[in-house]
């Protein structure tokens, strides 16, 4: 009796236990989700209860709101929804002493050198290699690394614009963005073969496993787009813009806010508005963007960017996106460059520019000067009337319509996935990866 009243309350712990495990990380449709989410809480990370981290056709690793919060059906507006500690983010000061610590004063310095020489212009590009640095030591001690079921978890492939080859490019049909990505990789193989690898290639073994894994150009060009699509930039102590790769945060996919209310002066206050350092707690702390009702993906907006910076910086180009603007040529006008960004209601990002372009084409019928030409009700009507012949133009001049384009992406698959259809209907994609071919004709569709 003894025995089987013992077996009863055994078996009843383990169930309590079990469901406890349950209603706090979830039983997820993906074993790495699961694994990383208990190392998460475990190492002292905190996120909602009623949010789960899975797999999803759409973006991949995603955050969803899978049932109600004890407050209701509903995670409001800047209800915090994340909190990861300072000890579980990457950041390049971090990565400089790790290094620091596993090679030669001599070695460190050389690579400090090259890559404050070629990223001397851009500070946010050397924390992308510096915390790449920081991921490939970890990728080198396998799965004795604290950070394993992260990495685990991270993506294999990070579309890149400067990973693209040359067929690629042709087929983005835009000459300075290829010129962009063309560059970019060039200097990242300098840097590898220059410093990175000779230094790191000392710390292990070279004919181990981890190293031939992770000491080659395409894993550390890998590990430099995931940093730079996933880390959040955060003002430092001083001020300073600063990368922070920050384990679950970095899960939150991207949307536009849905809100119009809100008017902010730029793109990073309203970002920073939902991701802040806590000084206090040692942690970075994040908030909901927006409302969500259960059954919901937890996303945000990243930034009331261009889709040119969308593409560069993150691998991928958002639709309908608001704040895209396109590059239209000034015929016959002296003022600025030959071509300006114009968005979707027909305004330019440079003002100016744009009181400079409404006096030359109202004055001197409808007004004399800038002041009066602005606020002119002819104003608007001109310059739509203007950019329209403009953007004609660059279309008449474009080697594919939008409905050409549009053909190739429904052959080409949903999200670049070959289907049977495509595969034997076109020999267009031989020589391109199809996420890359996928990424292209997005742009230029959303273009």
């Amino acid at each position: 009796t003894n025995i089987y009243l013992w077996g009863i309350i055994g078996v009843t712990f383990t169930f309590i236990v079990t469901c406890i495990h349950c209603d706090y990380f979830g039983n997820s449709n993906d074993i790495y989700c699961d694994n990383f989410q208990k190392w998460f809480i475990d190492h002292g990370g905190w996120m909602m209860s009623s949010i789960l981290l899975e797999k999803t056709n759409k973006y991949g690793n995603s955050l969803k709101f899978i049932r109600k919060t004890k407050e209701g059906l509903k995670i409001f507006q800047k209800e915090m929804v994340i909190e990861t500690p300072l000890s579980l983010v990457f950041t390049r000061d971090k990565a400089m002493k790790k290094l620091a610590l596993n090679i030669s004063p001599e070695k460190y310095r050389r690579v400090a050198h090259i890559i404050n020489k070629y990223f001397s212009n851009n500070l946010l590009e050397q924390h992308d290699t510096w915390i790449a640095i920081d991921l490939l030591l970890e990728c080198l001690k396998g799965d004795e690394s604290l950070w394993f079921p992260y990495l685990q978890l991270l993506p294999e492939k990070s579309p890149r614009l400067s990973d693209f080859n040359e067929k690629e490019y042709s087929f983005l049909q835009d000459d300075i963005l290829a010129m962009f990505g063309r560059s970019q990789r060039k200097v990242y193989v300098s840097v590898w073969n220059h410093g990175i690898q000779r230094a790191l290639a000392d710390i292990v073994n070279i004919s181990s496993l981890e190293a031939m894994r992770c000491l080659t150009i395409d894993s550390f060009h890998h590990y430099v787009s995931l940093v730079a699509s996933r880390a959040m930039i955060l003002d430092d102590e001083l001020g300073e813009p600063t990368k922070y790769l920050t384990p679950m945060a970095d899960m939150i996919n991207h949307a536009d806010n849905p809100s119009k209310n809100e008017i902010l002066p730029s793109s990073a206050s309203h970002f920073h508005l939902y991701h802040q350092i806590q000084k206090e707690k040692d942690s970075i702390v994040v908030y909901a963007d927006r409302t969500f009702r259960e059954g919901d993906i937890i996303v945000e907006e990243y930034g009331k960017l261009d889709n040119s910076l969308y593409l560069t910086a993150f691998g991928f180009v958002p639709k309908n996106n608001h704040y895209h603007c396109v590059m239209l040529p000034l015929p016959g006008h002296e003022h600025g460059d030959p071509e300006e960004c114009v968005q979707r209601d027909g305004s330019l990002l440079d003002i100016e520019l744009e009181q400079s372009l409404a006096l030359s084409l109202l004055s001197p019928s409808f007004c004399k000067t800038t002041e009066e030409c602005w606020n002119h009700p002819e104003r608007k009507p001109r310059l739509q009337s203007f950019w329209q012949l403009a953007a004609q133009s660059k279309l008449d001049a474009s080697p594919t319509c939008l409905e050409e384009d549009e053909a190739l992406l429904r052959d080409l698959g949903e999200d670049g996935v070959e289907t049977s259809e495509s595969r034997i209907t076109s020999l267009l994609w031989k020589g391109m990866k199809r996420n890359h071919a996928h990424l292209a004709l997005t742009y230029r569709i959303e273009e």
